[in-house]
């Protein structure tokens, strides 16, 4: 196969036991691969009626191949399916920094879950080269905090409060956020006027969800003492009307001040665990005659940004503002930051990052927010605007433009004008020609008022 001409298609398998005996009897690394992705697509029952696999190439450099298996169609699966696949040479990847780890990454085996130390140990390298060495990655104010802090450093973490005139022990030391799905019927722990007290005392681990526990267990193998949670920090039932009007206003800085932001992506409910056991060798790139690396695209599958957590609307403004995001995804663990999103995203399986050129990165795609020219602030402003909108709000009568309000401060920053309900002065008439592209089956009768007709907001 490897030596294929391009641009032509052949028959890999005319049928389906065909590759299954290639991947058990021969082992090969493409067609077991193979076998797991059909599956994956058609019950095992009807195994026997799965016919017909091509494959092709598709020359991107004198080193870099694309491989698109194709099953075509039958009874029991869908036509034009594509399965792709990157065939790089090893001679050729280390001219390319983004790739040259590729070659250690695939001759050692990943630990077989994502709360492994080795799995923290990395996440810990990249943080720190981040501080060290990426000037455009903003490190926070050292002096600010918010209103309230989880404080990990004793056995048992506590809640303590900021402020010190209030709190006895100064705090000292950077801080963590953890961006979570709340689930549809949160039953967890949180903070309340009753229990307030009591988690100023402590805040016993087999008490909280699995995803928090282990983000507390996470902050503590990087050596982070204080760690934000909204639900834990920011006062969740009873009259809590003040306190939210003292936090809420303060979220963008919370997460633009944090040195690090924890995503539980793969996380649907806090009471899910944020680690996940998982096969170490799907996260693995395969050898093949110690000459070419094969890399499948469907380890970026779900992985983070088609997860729960990123069509939640608050999401998108603590993403952006955060300069730093750790994704916990199904499978594997994920860096982003300021310096590297301009050019590669790093994972587990790419250490050295994800390389643009092999398309694999799409979805981790966001507009510069970091430019400080107006034209790349106006361009940036109308992609967010589309992603928000296709976000989820649980209360949008009272959330939908408080949740974009930290995104909108930094552009009205940026460009120096006056943002007005979603929109700003200076792009006045133009702006109030929007559309909505998949209209709403029903127009929900919102309870108070939100803002104007004439803006998206509404």
């Amino acid at each position: 196969m490897i030596n294929t001409p391009d641009d032509e298609w052949h028959l890999h398998h005319d049928t389906y036991a065909a590759v299954q005996d290639a991947a058990s009897r021969i082992g090969c690394p493409i067609c077991v691969e193979l076998v797991k992705r059909i599956d994956e697509f058609t019950p095992s029952s009807s195994s026997d009626n799965r016919t017909c696999i091509k494959y092709g190439f598709i020359k991107v450099d004198p080193d870099y191949r694309i491989v698109d298996l194709k099953v075509d169609e039958s009874d029991n699966y869908p036509s034009s399916t594509d399965f792709r696949w990157h065939l790089i040479r090893v001679s050729g990847i280390e001219y390319d920094k983004h790739l040259a780890s590729l070659h250690h990454v695939c001759l050692n085996t990943p630990p077989s879950s994502t709360g492994d130390p080795d799995v923290a140990a990395l996440a810990r390298s990249w943080l720190d080269e981040c501080q060290r060495e990426h000037t455009t990655c903003y490190n926070g104010s050292p002096d600010y905090y918010p209103p309230r802090l989880l404080d990990l450093n004793e056995s048992v973490p506590r809640l303590v409060t900021t402020e010190p005139l209030i709190e006895q022990r100064r705090i000292n030391g950077p801080y963590a956020t953890l961006s979570h799905c709340w689930g549809p019927n949160p039953q967890f722990l949180t903070l309340t006027q009753d229990n307030i007290h009591q988690l100023q005392q402590e805040i016993p681990i087999p008490n909280l969800p699995a995803t928090f526990g282990d983000a507390i267990s996470f902050c503590r193998q990087l050596n982070l003492q204080y760690l934000w949670i909204d639900s834990l920090c920011i006062i969740q039932s009873g009259d809590n009307s003040q306190d939210q009007s003292l936090h809420l206003p303060k979220i963008p800085a919370i997460y633009r001040n944090a040195l690090l932001n924890i995503s539980a992506a793969h996380v649907a409910s806090p009471t899910e665990p944020l680690f996940s056991a998982r096969n170490p060798q799907a996260i693995k790139p395969i050898l093949l005659k110690n000459e070419y690396l094969l890399i499948s695209d469907s380890f970026l599958e779900d992985e983070p940004f088609h997860s729960p957590l990123h069509r939640r609307a608050w999401v998108l403004q603590e993403r952006l503002l955060s300069p730093r995001v750790v994704h916990f995804g199904r499978n594997q663990v994920f860096w982003e930051c300021s310096e590297w999103n301009k050019d590669a995203m790093r994972s587990e399986t790419f250490q050295g990052g994800l390389p643009r050129k092999l398309g694999l990165d799409k979805e981790f795609d966001l507009p510069d927010f970091q430019s400080t020219e107006k034209e790349d602030a106006d361009e940036a402003m109308s992609v967010l605007v589309s992603e928000y909108s296709d976000c989820k709000l649980t209360y949008p009568d009272h959330d939908k433009l408080v949740a974009f309000a930290g995104i909108a401060e930094h552009f009205s920053r940026v460009c120096g004008d006056e943002y007005v309900a979603g929109l700003f002065l200076r792009e006045f008439p133009d702006a109030l020609v929007w559309i909505v592209l998949i209209p709403p089956k029903s127009r929900p009768e919102y309870r108070i008022y939100r803002c104007p007709s004439w803006s998206w907001g509404n």
